[in-house]
């Protein structure tokens, strides 16, 4: 079988312009005056082929024009990191993990080598509860646990509920 195979790659380019800017202009003036600049005669942009990375396949084709593939990673891509911590602090994705596994991929943070540990929730007066829950190995205090109260919540049921507004300072 024939394929028509596309990659792709991210790829950072410059341009550089000559231009005038009034003295003492602000930072606000000077990002105006670039804007002027480049609306009436956009620059040309040199690659900088040192700085390529996230190598991918765009799409792959059969002979009949059928796609097999699509935007299939062959290298980490550094952004997926950004997009699931973003994800995360949005409140689109419920795991952490998933945030240190991207940063991992990306070679942003080492690669993760995890630990398994045995935690006890105890309150006076009451049963305790031992839960069984995985981290990364020399993770902080808070990271330890974080990943313990997510597998204490698996074992029972948290809930809760706003009864206010809180502002502090204003």
């Amino acid at each position: 079988m024939k394929l028509n195979v596309t990659l792709g790659q991210d790829l950072s380019a410059y341009a550089e312009i000559e231009m005038e800017a009034p003295e003492g202009a602000s930072e606000i003036a000077i990002v105006a005056a670039i804007r002027r600049q480049i609306d009436g005669d956009f620059p040309v942009f040199d690659e900088d082929w040192e700085s390529t990375s996230s190598l991918r396949i765009v799409s792959a084709k059969d002979e009949s024009g059928n796609y097999l593939i699509q935007d299939h990673p062959l290298e980490p891509i550094p952004f997926d990191a950004g997009q699931a911590l973003e994800s995360w602090l949005k409140g689109w994705s419920k795991d952490l993990s998933g945030v240190v596994q991207a940063a991992a991929q990306a070679k942003l943070i080492d690669p993760l080598a995890m630990e398994a540990h045995r935690g006890t929730f105890t309150i006076p007066g009451a049963e305790s509860v031992d839960v069984e829950f995985e981290c990364r190995k020399g993770a902080t205090r808070e990271e330890k646990d974080l990943a313990f109260l997510e597998a204490l919540a698996q074992v029972g049921t948290v809930d809760y509920v706003a009864i206010g507004e809180v502002r502090h300072g204003v």
